[in-house]
């Protein structure tokens, strides 16, 4: 799959609320922080609409929530033991992005939410 430019237009994610609701009851079993959260809307934020990948540094996360990189790296550790992100490596081009749950959050339509269904349950 080629890269997909990411354009200033308007778009859309679509946020499903019961998988929303683990999240919720995570951060309220002190088992995700409440920074983490907000990392989740950070990378819903930088989520290609298209492709639904995610292709942010944690810099440029840090930078967007006023953290330091390891409180960021520390949260990125906390959503991907808890399933609600992974890292997936293209393997025809060799990158790297972040694949937020696409039960959770859909982006997508047609065969790329079964692609992205398909990353990030190999990944």
């Amino acid at each position: 799959m080629k890269p997909i430019p990411i354009d200033n237009k308007p778009v859309f994610a679509m946020i499903q609320i019961r998988d929303l609701s683990r999240t919720v009851e995570l951060v309220g079993e002190r088992k995700l922080h409440l920074m983490d959260a907000a990392l989740m809307l950070a990378l819903i934020k930088h989520t290609h609409t298209y492709s639904g990948r995610v292709l942010v540094t944690v810099h440029k996360l840090a930078l967007d929530l006023k953290v330091n990189e390891s409180d960021a790296r520390a949260g990125i550790a906390r959503l991907i033991k808890h399933h609600q992100l992974r890292r997936v490596k293209d393997p025809d081009t060799g990158e790297k992005y972040y694949r937020l749950n696409p039960w959770m959050v859909q982006t997508s339509k047609g065969s790329l939410q079964g692609l992205a269904q398909k990353e990030f349950m190999e990944a």
